[in-house]
């Protein structure tokens, strides 16, 4: 028999574990009774039996049912331990559950923003690229253009060198009628002297063929005794130009040339004015590329929206082909020189080129910048690695979730 000592230490253990468990399953709400166990509560175990059986109430609880008795509440209290660690456990695993989200959610958006930021700037790439397709071909334009103009002009300057050649030409020809008529008149005034006198024509009396005006020659009629010549030379002292064909070749010269001049001043005038308005627009234009050369420089290496201005903000047709007199005559005096306007334009052009050669290779290299680059990389495997830790917890997570099945099964 077990000595009374030790069974009432069993049994106040067995009282104790009783007392632990049974608060423990209350406060948790597992139970809404107490568990009673033989070691403790046998009267109370029995007490529906003592009729039918009078001498089990006597009946002394033995050290092996109060062993049994307390290794039972002693599993139970290390499940309730057990169960409170997972408990524990799962809080922990949910909430870092619900941070790997929120920091999944803010990779996400911040993904979404780099994202928008390169779609961003290969829209503005793209609009720079069809801006400078764009300026491309209205310099060729222009250029073709200036090359007709150009030519035009070369044109209307040999024909303006034609007529003055052709002009000069028939200047002289009538220059050379005038004479042949001035000296077939002097032949006629000598040969009638000659057929009424009988004064042969020695070489002093002949008349010269290089002086034109012979107002010198005075010719006195009284020196001929009862002299009545043919020719009043009183009257006619010298050729005449007083003759109605030499009036009249005259005054189609004269025509001819006033008709000349004025034509090739209207062309001269009109040539000045649209060289003037594509002198004008060539500074436009170089104004606007020095503009976008400049947007683009301090765009380089800087987070700045490219503010690159439209051409129609700063190329005003209107105000180019708006001109008058007063800025023609100004014009003439200070017309530039060709190369004064076209080497700031082609300065300019080569500044775009290198500009967009740069943005270009850039984009085609490395698309973005690459600091941006490697954070979107790092975003990226930070939120792979995140993924797998989420697939092991919600992994662990089961096997937790069929371990308590199965403890709670048992």
């Amino acid at each position: 028999m077990t000595p009374p000592s030790e069974k009432t230490d069993s049994v106040s253990r067995v009282k104790a574990l009783a007392a632990l468990v049974n608060a423990t399953l209350e406060s948790r709400a597992y139970i809404d009774t107490k568990l009673l166990f033989p070691s403790i509560n046998w009267s109370y175990l029995v007490s529906d039996q003592i009729k039918n059986n009078p001498n089990i109430a006597d009946v002394e609880t033995t050290e092996t049912i109060c062993q049994n008795d307390e290794n039972i509440l002693r599993v139970i209290h290390e499940l309730i331990l057990s169960i409170d660690k997972n408990r524990h456990r799962q809080k922990k695993l949910n909430e870092t559950l619900l941070a790997k989200d929120r920091q999944i959610d803010d990779l996400n958006r911040h993904v979404l923003t780099l994202e928008k930021k390169l779609a961003s700037k290969e829209h503005k790439s793209r609009d720079s690229l069809i801006d400078h397709t764009l300026l491309t071909k209205q310099v060729e334009h222009l250029s073709r253009t200036n090359k007709l103009q150009s030519k035009n002009v070369k044109t209307l300057t040999t024909s303006n060198k034609d007529l003055q050649a052709k002009y000069r030409v028939e200047l002289k020809r009538k220059n050379l009628e005038i004479s042949n008529l001035k000296n077939k008149l002097l032949e006629k005034r000598s040969l009638s002297s000659t057929i009424e006198y009988g004064i042969p024509l020695t070489p002093s009396s002949r008349p010269t063929t290089t002086t034109i005006n012979l107002s010198d020659q005075v010719v006195n009629d009284k020196e001929i005794y009862n002299n009545t010549p043919i020719i009043d030379n009183n009257s006619n002292l010298g050729i005449s130009f007083d003759n109605v064909e030499l009036a009249k070749i005259q005054k189609i010269v004269r025509d001819d040339s006033s008709e000349y001049i004025k034509s090739l001043t209207m062309i001269i005038e009109s040539i000045t004015g649209e060289n003037y308005k594509l002198t004008n627009f060539i500074h436009h234009v170089k104004n606007y590329l020095s503009m976008v050369n400049l947007q683009i420089t301090n765009y380089k290496g800087a987070e700045l929206d490219l503010g690159i201005p439209a051409p129609s903000d700063m190329i005003d047709l209107k105000q180019i082909n708006d001109m008058d007199e007063t800025v023609v005559q100004k014009y003439y005096n200070e017309i530039d020189n060709s190369e004064v306007v076209e080497l700031p334009l082609v300065n300019e052009f080569y500044k775009l080129y290198h500009n967009l050669k740069q943005m270009l290779e850039l984009v085609a290299n490395i698309g973005i910048d690459q600091e941006a680059q490697k954070v979107i990389d790092n975003l990226r495997q930070d939120l792979k690695v995140t993924k797998e830790c989420l697939q092991d917890s919600l992994e662990m997570n089961e096997k937790w979730k069929k371990i308590a099945r199965k403890r709670e099964d048992t």
